[in-house]
């Protein structure tokens, strides 16, 4: 089976809900299914591949138990398919899969080499690539589908993940990302699949790291943004073998605390309250966090005597209620 990542955006389109599930499961008119799914469809029928699972039609929208159970599934939904689509040019379903763009003229000039032979050399305007030292907000302008922190996990869970771009096809997977125009190579040393092997040796540090991307993209609910890496936790969890409290590991979790807030966001700030975080979780902040240089090599002076996190839901991976840490150290003035 395929499966489709997609900004859902602010226009509104089908989505599976209580009233009409029902009909979703005989039939879903074709007319009714928006530009980006209908692409979807087709490109997966031309790949000869039967099925297709798309969240907002295979999680029942407004069904908070079907929701969680759902949700809890990311790692297994990802993991095991065929190929991931990516919308990731397109920052609603209603706009498609194939992006094109009439902004960059090409520029053909007739010269001659050497051999006084006529020749042709086509000029356009560089394309622009996510993955590499580009801007995160010009990443995103471009690469709407980059910026959503629902989606993080949909690109690092899949095997082999199809981005449409503006004007060209990205292959990313757990070897290499590349490009159409070869201006885009980059070896899959980030992708999740090549993190979790077993003789992998840093998962601590590539562990904060992931923490340090993820906490840049945009989420609607701030409360959602534990669910929201779900996956990715359980894929840690097979390897680590620790208890995962509030975005943080047991293992680790007197460096994992050594977060701080990123710089070039001025006014962040906590709202521990909105999320139900403990404030000493990096999810208490809005804003993107990082972790200096060091941390999961740090040698602290502190113990960690007790942590103890609480559930809002049977999946030990998301929402939280209320938490306490209990720390022994030296006591310094500030």
């Amino acid at each position: 089976y395929m499966c489709l990542s997609h900004c859902w955006g602010t226009d509104k389109f089908l989505i599976t809900t209580t009233k009409n599930l029902s009909d979703h499961k005989q039939r879903i008119p074709w007319d009714s299914l928006p530009t980006t799914f209908q692409h979807a469809i087709g490109f997966t029928r031309r790949l000869g591949v039967r099925y297709i699972w798309i969240d907002s039609l295979c999680i029942v929208q407004d069904d908070l138990k079907d929701w969680q159970r759902e949700s809890s599934q990311m790692c297994t939904v990802y993991k095991n398919s065929f190929l991931t689509l990516a919308a990731s040019a397109a920052s609603s379903s209603l706009k498609g899969l194939f992006q094109y763009t009439t902004s960059t003229p090409i520029l053909s000039l007739p010269v001659r080499f050497y051999t006084n032979l006529p020749e042709i050399i086509s000029l356009r305007k560089a394309i622009q690539h996510p993955f590499i030292d580009t801007p995160f907000k010009k990443v995103t302008d471009r690469f709407p589908l980059l910026g959503q922190a629902w989606v993080y996990q949909e690109r690092l869970l899949s095997p082999r993940t199809l981005h449409f771009g503006q004007g060209e096809l990205i292959w990313e997977c757990s070897t290499q990302t590349v490009c159409e125009c070869n201006s885009l190579h980059v070896e899959g040393t980030y992708h999740t699949a090549t993190l979790l092997r077993p003789s992998s040796s840093d998962l601590a540090a590539r562990g904060l790291a992931i923490v340090t991307d993820y906490s840049r993209l945009s989420i609607t609910f701030m409360s959602d943004r534990l669910s929201a890496l779900v996956g990715i936790a359980q894929q840690f969890a097979e390897h680590r073998k620790s208890r995962y409290l509030a975005g943080l590991w047991e293992e680790t979790f007197a460096g994992d605390m050594l977060w701080e807030l990123n710089e070039f966001y001025p006014n962040s700030k906590r709202v521990a309250q909105a999320t139900r975080a403990p404030s000493w979780s990096w999810v208490s902040t809005e804003h993107q966090v990082f972790y200096p240089d060091g941390t999961a090599e740090s040698v602290l002076d502190f113990k960690v005597l007790e942590v103890q996190v609480s559930r809002d839901d049977t999946n030990e991976f998301g929402h939280v209620g209320s938490s306490h840490v209990k720390l022994c150290g030296r006591l310094t003035e500030m």
